[in-house]
């Protein structure tokens, strides 16, 4: 019986070239946008990706990767970009004949950004409502972190 690897840890470079320096795209293969019948069973998430490589992501500066699930069936299509030392940005309810054009400036702006954060007003319109979440990167010391002490948080909690 084969060992199921798609969810073990992988080394720093990858087979295809990635390295844990280089800012990626991600681009959920597997999204089921609900019209596969009209397009012979091609997934969503593959016509997206499909459309972002035809509408020019190559000359972004980034790497690009299809992934086989980014774990957000009910907000296909998905994408996502990251990068060390930068935020991650996962986005959903793309459209994949629509919204290529907006994956591709998407691309550019992160690229852009040497920490990878966007204002939400910056960001292409499809990119506005349909951020699924914002991560900022470990060791971030900006204003969207802040420190918990769950310790005494807990300890409170169980005072009368």
């Amino acid at each position: 019986m084969a060992e199921d690897l798609r969810d073990q840890p992988r080394a720093a470079t990858a087979p295809d070239g990635l390295s844990c320096e280089s800012a990626v795209l991600s681009l959920c293969l597997r999204c089921r946008d609900g019209h596969e019948e009209d397009f012979g069973d091609l997934r969503g998430g593959a016509r997206l990706a499909e459309a972002v490589l035809d509408a020019g992501i190559a000359s972004c500066g980034l790497k690009v990767r299809g992934v086989h699930c980014l774990s957000q069936c009910k907000r296909p299509c998905v994408v996502a970009v990251s990068g060390p030392d930068r935020f991650t940005y996962v986005f959903g309810d793309l459209h994949p004949a629509l919204d290529a054009a907006a994956v591709v400036a998407l691309a550019q702006l992160y690229v852009a950004r040497p920490d990878g954060f966007m204002a939400r007003a910056d960001r292409p319109k499809p990119m506005q409502a349909g951020v699924l979440g914002r991560v900022p990167p470990l060791g971030w010391r900006g204003g969207a972190v802040e420190t918990v002490d769950l310790l005494l948080q807990s300890a409170s909690e169980t005072k009368p």
